[in-house]
């Protein structure tokens, strides 16, 4: 969309903005998962958390001990968080581990 990104500075804020809607902890820490070295949550439980606040399904990146590395949001050419595409959700799967 060209009235967001018609230049470097609309585009670095559009990203700012989409950034500071993505209040991942804030989502997590109201289903009680919060940072801990000994308590371990369940996979499931950390995505409905996201998934509630996002209104969306994250893609989730994971390490051989479940440990996630990244998460990933999908936004339209509007900048609004969507679906992601069957094919985006297939690449992060291959991608895992």
């Amino acid at each position: 969309d060209s009235s967001c990104c018609n230049n470097e500075r609309s585009y670095f804020s559009a990203a700012i903005n989409l950034h500071n809607q993505m209040t991942e902890v804030l989502w997590l820490a109201a289903a009680n998962i919060v940072p801990s070295s000994s308590q371990q949550y369940d996979k499931n439980d950390f995505v409905q958390a996201i998934q509630q606040g996002l209104g969306q399904m994250p893609l989730l990146r994971c390490d051989n001990n479940n440990n996630i590395l990244d998460i990933g949001v999908c936004v339209d050419k509007d900048l609004q968080v969507m679906q992601c595409p069957d094919n985006q959700v297939e690449s992060w799967k291959k991608d895992e581990n």
